[in-house]
């Protein structure tokens, strides 16, 4: 892709490119659907719909954030080698997930609020580790700022969710695959996001943070703004500090700790509730 034309063109072929994602992404509120989630949990439903716009919001905020920075480095030659801030992005991030916390309270109010992964029908283990693939999405996100293909995937996972959840609306898929159907995508899109990070050379200092942050959240239950905010001030920290990038080999280890400890955890959940589901059938 060049980028070396003045600023209304590319600010218009931005618009081009992705105009047709807005449209398939309003396009959803077309379509009748139930005023509550389904028991399975992995169909549309008023709330998730709502959520969904936010995070396509904030796939296109950031997507346009990277555009930005991508025709500043081509007009400038490269001559910029500076990494960029962090925080333009984190900032969108943090505004996305309150309008998503704003949303869930509304419908808590009305006693039809679902969280999207952690309510679905499923393996929760497996669950688990789906919904700790979003703190890593996030995080990467935020990490690469000026990559467009991340945040390109960040977009794809957001809508092809929605299109295995139509499929399975239609019966075209069952359950299970659903679920499956759902995991291969967050997987796709993590394949992106590593293959970025490894180019960085930040990968395992990414998949450590990514795991620290989804072990505060999901066991000690941390303020998700508190967790963030302490995660984006450090992670910013250590990515301007001059030679960061010749050291991610040091983090090969505390990524593996704590990417088994987060398994196990996932193991561990999973066996407890079904314990606990085993003592109430018996």
């Amino acid at each position: 892709m060049h980028f070396d034309v003045d600023a209304k063109t590319n600010s218009n072929l931005f618009s081009i490119l992705f105009f047709p994602h807005l449209l398939l992404q309003l396009s959803g509120f077309h379509f009748h659907i139930p005023s509550v989630r389904h028991p399975d949990g992995n169909r549309i439903w008023p709330q998730y719909r709502f959520e969904a716009i936010l995070f396509f919001g904030r796939c296109i905020a950031l997507l346009g954030l990277a555009w930005m920075r991508k025709v500043a480095t081509f007009q400038s030659d490269g001559k910029d080698k500076s990494r960029p801030s962090i925080f333009p992005s984190f900032l969108i991030a943090m505004i996305t997930t309150a309008g998503a916390d704003i949303v869930a309270s509304n419908y808590k109010k009305l006693g039809k609020n679902s969280r999207t992964l952690r309510d679905l029908n499923g393996p929760k283990g497996a669950i688990l580790l789906m919904s700790s693939s979003l703190f890593h999405a996030t995080l990467h996100s935020i990490m690469t700022c000026d990559r467009l293909s991340v945040q390109f995937a960040a977009l794809s996972v957001v809508q092809l969710s929605a299109f295995g959840m139509t499929l399975r609306r239609k019966t075209i898929i069952t359950q299970r695959q659903g679920v499956a159907l759902y995991g291969l995508v967050l997987i796709l899109g993590m394949i992106v996001i590593i293959s970025e990070l490894k180019r960085d050379e930040t990968l395992y200092f990414g998949l450590t943070f990514g795991n620290i942050a989804a072990l505060l959240r999901f066991h000690f239950r941390m303020n998700k703004y508190i967790l963030w905010t302490a995660v984006a001030f450090f992670v910013s920290k250590m990515m301007q500090e001059q030679g960061f990038i010749t050291v991610d080999e040091e983090w090969h280890v505390p990524s593996a700790v704590t990417t088994l400890i987060l398994i196990s955890y996932a193991i561990r959940y999973d066996w407890v509730l079904r314990k606990k589901l085993s003592l109430q059938q018996g």
